[in-house]
């Protein structure tokens, strides 16, 4: 009889921990999961740039038979060069592309690009192995982990590898510090992870490069709409003065405050809006695009 309860027992956790790790197996990428990065390059020639990005899922997408994630970047590039008195400015050029396409399956990213499909991270490593990721470029030993830790984001529970002799380190569902994207799968270097947003819940990277010191700053960097598909790309945001968008053709933008009450209108053939004038705090931009209302929030400081 005990040993029959034993069993029945031994089988019941048995499916539970099945489940639960099923359950959470590419998970994150169905919670509207949103990455933000900072790229600068600067080579001490009197010009520099900094890219604000930001990943978000798309939409999914059928591929040779299986189903991926379609990743969005939107964000902005700043170049700003400083030659002389005379010669110095700054150009400002927002982007929103498709930077690629990702899968999860039996704990391993997958990603999709120029017709081939590359392993980009395993997540269930052990202390001891040695992470490899795939990409055009061939193999890259990302290192050896030395320690794991979970971080608890959205009712999930993923996990952090650290690797020896090195900042680098590798967060389930997230990639390593450097981009979801490292190494590049024929697409650009990425920078550095200040935060990842899943669901309510914030991480905010402290090991690598940090440029953020508390969750509140995450993402206000680029202002997402809140409709997701074809964002409203507005920057720089927090802004004092001038906030830039792409520029609104065939419709009209409209800036409301945070109680609903209309502060400024917008042409179709205009990129930009001062602000220098509103009081600090929320507002809305909202605009009309094929037939569709975007909306996307900003601050004013």
């Amino acid at each position: 009889m005990q040993l029959k309860h034993l069993f029945i027992h031994t089988i019941i956790l048995s499916i539970f921990l099945t489940t639960k790790v099923k359950s959470q197996d590419g998970q994150y990428l169905k919670m509207n999961p949103i990455w933000h990065y900072v790229q600068e390059t600067n080579y001490g020639l009197g010009e520099d740039w900094k890219d604000h990005i930001n990943y978000q899922v798309s939409d999914s997408t059928i591929i040779n038979g299986k189903m991926y994630y379609e990743i969005l970047k939107t964000g902005y590039k700043e170049h700003n060069w400083y030659f002389s008195q005379s010669n110095s400015g700054q150009e400002i050029t927002p982007f929103n592309e498709i930077e690629g396409y990702i899968r999860v399956e039996n704990d391993t990213m997958f990603a999709f690009d120029n017709g081939f499909e590359y392993s980009l991270y395993n997540f269930s490593l052990s202390i001891g192995d040695t992470s490899f990721s795939e990409s055009v470029m061939g193999y890259q030993n990302l290192g050896i982990v030395e320690s794991i830790d979970t971080i608890h984001l959205s009712g999930l529970n993923l996990r952090r590898f650290y690797f020896e002799n090195s900042l680098d380190h590798l967060i389930e569902g997230i990639g390593t510090h450097h981009g979801l994207f490292r190494p590049s799968i024929g697409i650009e270097w990425i920078g550095d992870l200040q935060c990842y947003q899943l669901g309510n819940n914030i991480y905010l990277d402290t090991i690598g490069f940090p440029q953020l010191t508390s969750p509140n700053e995450c993402l206000t960097n680029v202002s997402i709409s809140e409709n997701g598909k074809n964002p409203i790309i507005i920057f720089p945001n927090p802004a004092s003065t001038i906030i830039y968008f792409e520029k609104l053709n065939d419709s009209k933008g409209f800036i409301y405050d945070f109680s609903g009450k209309l502060i400024m209108e917008l042409e179709e053939s205009e990129s930009s809006a001062n602000i220098s004038q509103f009081k600090v705090g929320l507002y809305c931009f909202k605009t009309i695009k094929n037939g569709k209302s975007f909306s996307a929030t900003f601050v004013k400081k």
